[in-house]
Order: C-alpha cells, then structure tokens, then sequence
C-alpha cells in the first residue's frame, strides 16, 4: 500500500484507519505534525511499539487465550 500512494498526508492517514486500539492512540499526534514528518514518525512509533516479533506473538496469544471458548 505504501508505494501506490504517493502523499504523505493519504499514507498517514491510511495508517490511522487501518491501526486500531493502542496502535492508533500511539500515532494520533502525529497528525499535528507536517504530513512527512508525521507520517515518519508514525512509522517509527509503530515499528518501535509493535514491530517486535515478540509483541506480536503475545498479541496472538492473548487474543487465542481470553477470546471466546471454541465450541466443539
């Protein structure tokens, strides 16, 4: 998606209706900031916060472990 979408400003703003919870409160200051600024530092923020193999896994588990019980 990155490279079809040339602004700065769309790219940003694809990553804010894409991210939920967390992830979207983590980058929704950077829309105050100049569009390639904050679509830099959006990025960051996310590979930082969330890109860690390791929190993914988690994210996955925890989803697995306290979402709903299975039904034979």
């Amino acid at each position: 998606m990155e490279r079809q979408v040339e602004k700065d400003d769309e790219k940003l703003s694809y990553l804010m209706q894409y991210c939920k919870g967390a992830a979207n409160d983590a980058i929704e200051n950077c829309l105050m900031l100049p569009p390639e600024e904050g679509y830099k530092e959006a990025k960051e923020i996310l590979r930082r916060n969330f890109g860690q193999k390791h929190t993914i896994v988690r994210t996955f588990i925890d989803k697995v472990v306290k979402g709903p019980q299975i039904h034979a």
